[in-house]
């Protein structure tokens, strides 16, 4: 007779809110930085700039995942140097309804066969934590990447004669339509 094992989950509770409770969220990363503020009404907009069209489903989510749980704890009493949180690459600051304040920060990647995620440690404290990669994908956004799609303006494909992309890492590439257009 065989056995299964299961794994044991090493999760860890990091964050003390509810995310119904979260109120606020203010993020800082190399692109980008805000303040989304949930409204009365459940709706969201950006402190700095109220009118935003702000993708309220994307902001939903960055509120749901502030209070997720860590993979792992990597090490105790940590030099943060070493896990690239003395300078880290995002900050993030949830509020709660009572005005209460978590502050998270995410360092460097932890990439190998076996686990992947970012190192993250709890603002003034030297345990380190190991973060789901999606943790960092939520928070590593640039402004655009904000706006609700329903604002965007619609494109007419039958009148594009051309695409140019500029890419620092792959160089340059533009095409050009040089037939009839249409038909």
């Amino acid at each position: 007779p065989g056995s299964t094992t299961q794994a044991a989950d090493s999760s860890v509770e990091i964050c003390p809110f509810d995310a119904a409770d979260v109120v606020k969220v203010s993020f800082d990363n190399p692109k980008f930085s805000a303040t989304l503020v949930r409204q009365e009404d459940g709706s969201f907009i950006m402190e700095e700039e109220p009118e935003f069209p702000l993708n309220q489903t994307r902001t939903e989510i960055l509120f749901g995942n502030v209070v997720g749980k860590a993979d792992s704890i990597v090490a105790e009493e940590a030099d943060l140097s070493v896990y690239g949180l003395d300078d880290p690459a995002i900050r993030i600051v949830a509020t709660d309804k009572n005005g209460s304040e978590y502050r998270l920060n995410v360092g460097d990647k932890l990439g190998t066969v076996s686990k992947n995620g970012y190192y993250a440690c709890i603002e003034g404290q030297n345990t380190v934590y190991l973060v789901p990669a999606s943790l960092y994908a939520y928070f590593n956004l640039e402004k655009s990447d904000w706006i609700t799609s329903e604002n965007l303006p619609e494109i007419d494909t039958t009148k594009i004669v051309g695409v140019e992309i500029a890419s620092e890492e792959f160089g340059n590439l533009a095409l050009f339509h040089t037939g009839a257009v249409g038909d």
